[in-house]
């Protein structure tokens, strides 16, 4: 070895390196000996110093031999460092990457006559990048997944990202709103949304993102008509290794259908079947309201049908319902949007107005009311009269008063109406 060449390698071994080291002596051009093995080598990898000075097919199996003999007679013949990648295991079973760097040194003719072998510990590198390896698989993987799911999906699945936008939306959403999925892209959300409902989800996509929840809510979406469909969200934040928000994943379910049924039930709960009319429950939450609230003084008018027995028992149920129904027609007609109509059951009807300035504005009401029940009634070829009995009692200008309270007011002015022969109305002042 040439001086120069011993400096290298002292300066090599002086530098406490902790890799593994070996000097390997090439003669008569490929006979490899070990010449030197450092404290590491002979930890990690069994090597002893009986094994110095020793042919490494005398020290190595068949199979291990032939792939040193292969990368070293590489560097021998090409006369350039080789680097290569390997793992192996320890004599206590612990697995190992490395990387070795295998550098030839030259004689004085530009023969190789050592190799310096440096195997470098790439073990916590090699798992890391393993580790990176199959997340990015099975990243891929969850993303073909997704997008086989969301692409077959009759649900609309959004990926939001943390300015608002639509990072990703399914195809489905030109069957539910008639709209493409290319026209949702990098492009808020919220454009989309009912103008109603843009702060709820707002909240609800923020909420999931600071505490990580899963979030259910109803809102509406325009549709290609401009029509509202509703919808019901179910979603989740995602974050990445660090902890940092990177979308709102939305699965909404069109749920439009299920929508008109419960609103077709809460009107039936709060309306007469026969009339359409607010019914007893919805007239008195109604009232309530009006007494508490702050519109002014309050008119109660409770009304019935003069002599309906008799209408009843003469021709019938059938045409009772239908002088029923036309009564709360008129009825409506002649209140418009000036008060609430409402049916209590029977033939006895109720009308809120609210507001009231002037008792003058309550009697051209009742009768207005009740000129429009006194104009002719006609059913099948026939020609009726039929007549109303009004009572009316006004809330106090000061003061509070009750539900019972007026109505028993109102149902006492509606007995002096009928006192007074039917056919009008009387105020109970």
């Amino acid at each position: 070895m040439k001086n120069m060449d011993a400096v290298f390698l002292n300066q090599v071994l002086m530098n406490g390196i902790q890799d593994i080291l070996l000097v390997i002596r090439v003669e008569d051009g490929d006979d490899l000996f070990y010449e030197f093995i450092n404290q590491v080598a002979m930890d990690r990898i069994g090597l002893t110093e009986e094994s110095v000075g020793k042919r490494l097919q005398e020290v190595h199996h068949a199979e291990d031999y032939r792939f040193f003999r292969s990368n070293h007679l590489q560097v021998i013949r090409s006369k350039r460092e080789f680097v290569y990648e390997d793992a192996f295991r320890s004599p206590r079973g612990n697995l190992y990457y490395s990387e070795t760097r295998l550098t030839p040194l030259f004689d004085d003719n530009g023969d190789v006559v050592h190799i310096v072998v440096l195997v470098h510990d790439i073990t916590d590198k090699k798992l890391a990048e393993d580790e990176l390896e199959n997340s990015r698989i099975e990243l891929l993987e969850s993303r073909d997944q997704f997008r086989i799911i969301a692409e077959n999906s009759t649900d609309l699945i959004v990926l939001i990202n943390a300015e608002g936008n639509v990072d990703y939306i399914s195809p489905s959403t030109e069957d539910l709103l008639g709209i493409e999925d290319k026209d949702f892209i990098e492009r808020p959300y919220s454009d989309f949304v009912h103008p109603d409902d843009v702060m709820v989800l707002h909240f609800t996509v923020d909420d999931s993102a600071g505490d990580n929840r899963h979030m259910k809510q109803e809102y509406r979406m325009k549709n290609s008509d401009g029509d509202w469909v509703w919808f019901e969200l179910h979603g989740s934040a995602v974050f990445n290794e660090q902890g940092e928000f990177i979308h709102f994943v939305a699965v909404s379910r069109d749920i439009s259908s299920r929508v008109l049924y419960e609103d077709k039930l809460k009107h039936i709960a709060y309306h007469d079947v026969l009339t359409d009319l607010p019914n007893r429950r919805s007239f008195y939450n109604q009232l309530t309201e009006a007494l508490t609230g702050e519109q002014g003084q309050v008119a109660l008018f409770v009304l019935d049908i003069d002599h309906f027995k008799e209408i009843n028992d003469g021709f019938g149920h059938d045409r009772g319902d239908q002088v029923i129904k036309e009564f709360a027609s008129r009825l409506r007609d002649a209140v418009q949007d000036r008060g609430t109509v409402a049916r209590l059951g029977g033939d006895e009807f109720a009308v809120i107005l609210q507001n009231i300035k002037s008792l003058e504005e309550v009697v051209s009401v009742a009768e207005g009311i009740l000129q429009s029940i006194r104009e002719p009634w006609h059913f099948g070829g026939q020609v009726f009269s039929v007549t109303t009995s009004i009572g009316v009692a006004i809330s106090p200008v000061d003061g509070e008063i009750t539900n019972d309270a007026i109505n028993k007011q109102a149902d006492l002015a509606l007995y002096k109406a009928k006192e007074a022969g039917r056919n009008c109305f009387r105020v109970n002042t």
